[in-house]
This record gives C-alpha cells, sequence and structure tokens, in this order.
C-alpha cells in the first residue's frame, strides 16, 4: 500500500481511540463504527499504534515462518483426500506450504501471560482483490517453535485492503483489550465486519475447529 494511504488509515484508527474513549457519539451512528467517526482523526504528531503491532517487531522471520507452517492446516482447507485426523500428515506438507505463501500476517501482539495474540489475511476467493483476515491467540515453545496451544477468535469477511486496513485494526485493538465484538457479528451488522462466530457456529478450542451450535 503506498505510504501516504497507510499513513492517512494509520491516523483514522488513532482518531477512534481516543473517539472512543472522549467523544459521545450522535444518537444515529453506533459509537463502535469507526466509519461513522473516523472524521475525528487525530494529529499528525501521535504515532500510530499499528506500528507497535507490526509482526516483525516480535517475531524474525524463522519464527513466523515455523508458526505458520503449523497453523495452516487449522486456517487453509482441507488439503485433496485429506481428513481433519491426517492433514498433518508429511503428504499434504507441499500442499499447505504453498497456501501459506498466499497468507499474509497483519498484527502481532504479546498478552502478559506469555501467549500472543494475532491476525493474518489471505486472498478471498472472488474475482476482485479482496482479502479476508483471521484473529485469535496461541502460545508455542521457544525452543522450537511448537504450538502448545491455538485458537481463532474470529474470521472477519472479505473486503477491498483499503477497508480492511482500518477494520482489522479496529478490531483487533478491541479484541486484545478483551472488549466484547458480539456488535460486530452477522446478526447485528450484517456484512460488514465479523463472519463467524455467529449465532450458528462457535469455535472449539479442544478440536481447533469451527463448529455448528447444537439446536
Amino acid at each position: 500500500m503506498h505510504q501516504p494511504i497507510r499513513m492517512f488509515l494509520s491516523l483514522i484508527f488513532v482518531g477512534l481511540l481516543s473517539c472512543q474513549s472522549s467523544t459521545p457519539s450522535n444518537s444515529n451512528e453506533s459509537p463502535n463504527d469507526p466509519v461513522a467517526i473516523q472524521a475525528e482523526a487525530a494529529s499528525p504528531a501521535k504515532k500510530s499504534v499499528e506500528q507497535g503491532w507490526l509482526p516483525e517487531e516480535y517475531w524474525d522471520e524463522t519464527t513466523r515462518n515455523a508458526i505458520k507452517k503449523q497453523i495452516m492446516p487449522y486456517l487453509h482447507r482441507l488439503a485433496p483426500g485429506a481428513t481433519h485426523e491426517n492433514k498433518f500428515d508429511e503428504q499434504y506438507a507441499e500442499f499447505y506450504r504453498t497456501a501459506g505463501d498466499t497468507y499474509r500476517w497483519r498484527y502481532i501482539k504479546p498478552d502478559e501471560k506469555g501467549g500472543w495474540h494475532w491476525m493474518i489475511d489471505r486472498p478471498a476467493a472472488s474475482f476482485d482483490q479482496s482479502r479476508t483476515a483471521i484473529a485469535g491467540h496461541l502460545t508455542f515453545r521457544k525452543k522450537d517453535f511448537f504450538i502448545e496451544s491455538y485458537e481463532e477468535a474470529f474470521w472477519m469477511f472479505k473486503m477491498p485492503e483499503e477497508e480492511l486496513q482500518v477494520k482489522s485494526l479496529y478490531l483487533f485493538n478491541l479484541y486484545t483489550r478483551g472488549e466484547a465484538l458480539e456488535p460486530f457479528y452477522r446478526m447485528n451488522r450484517g456484512t460488514d465486519y465479523i463472519e463467524f462466530p455467529d449465532n450458528q457456529v462457535y469455535y472449539n478450542k479442544k478440536t481447533r475447529k469451527w463448529e455448528p451450535i447444537a439446536q
């Protein structure tokens, strides 16, 4: 993305943080809608929050690649002929390695217990240049990068890069601060923000899969 556009989007986000804590919302606008309050951009002198979450600030290339290799069978569709029970077998490694080349680490943020919040994006299944982002949390052993815990928090709807830049950063900030994401679910905001979880699908931490909610 061109630097002026990236800077503009960063300013918008910093403005959102200021508005969320100090600016009363218009009765006709959602107080959690970055589109509705993006006019309240902050001073250019303020450092972008986004810059503090750049993946390379925390993980070197070896770490980023090692973690991505392990999570691709969770994030990507099943390889042809694979099942959820054998998708980590070596025979499918090349399929997931190739798929991983299209995924980009977007944000990384450490928590207070040694774990990591993360966001990654990938091309959407469409004819345009849309992308979608996925956020979650994991822990791993530093000596060999082995993932000890892994979960996905939410998947976003596909959207153009410029729109994803603003909305993904906004949602990632809410997520890492432990704030409610339900207002951005499909049943509340349509196809603007979070595709799932919703009132029909949840993430099962034990199986590490998205599964239907029992009715």
